[in-house]
């Protein structure tokens, strides 16, 4: 598969199945907020995640959140192990076995749920949203600071540059990518 078949596949909206699954995600972080709220971070990790790829227009914050949650896991992980018991009865650890279980469980549930379906759609979700339906149209016309302008207008004008000799082509493509990510 090339790059450009790649970049097609990721371009769709979530199917029905997928946004269940995103939705039951959620859903299941709920569940722990009954044992002591240990969920609370692992929907801080995700939230500033998705705020964070929205301001950047990148799926990479998501991929990195899988990271901090396989953290916060681990870490929850070894605090439950150390508070079983102190006297290393044979009941303790098998608490402590069934408690990674538990924890690793999660991660794959988390993995299933949520990260697995967003990855498959990583490029429409930067775009357009997890649950948007439709695509975003581009504004042809803007306005910033009560000025109204024109998408064209602006790229027409940083064509002129690069015609000129006055700015190189990579600058110009990164304007290009501003002036239409807006």
């Amino acid at each position: 598969m090339n790059h450009s078949e790649n970049l097609e596949s990721t371009y769709s909206p979530l199917s029905g199945g997928d946004r269940v699954k995103v939705i039951s995600f959620f859903t299941l972080l709920i569940l722990p907020f009954a044992w002591f709220g240990l969920s609370v971070p692992v929907i801080l990790i995700i939230g500033i995640a998705i705020y964070i790829m929205k301001k950047d227009k990148s799926f990479s914050p998501i991929l990195k959140s899988k990271n901090w949650i396989k953290l916060y896991l681990i870490l929850l992980g070894i605090l439950l192990i150390s508070g079983v018991g102190d006297n290393h009865e044979f009941s303790d650890i098998v608490m402590g076995i069934l408690c990674l279980i538990f924890l690793w469980s999660l991660l794959f549930i988390f993995d299933f749920l949520f990260f697995k379906p967003l990855e498959e759609h990583q490029d429409w979700v930067v775009k357009n949203g997890i649950f948007a339906d439709k695509e975003k149209a581009i504004n042809i016309i803007d306005k910033d600071n009560g000025k109204s302008y024109s998408v064209a207008d602006e790229l027409i004008k940083w064509n002129d540059l690069l015609d000129k000799g006055l700015i190189t082509q990579e600058e110009f493509e990164e304007q290009k990518k501003k002036i239409l990510n807006k």
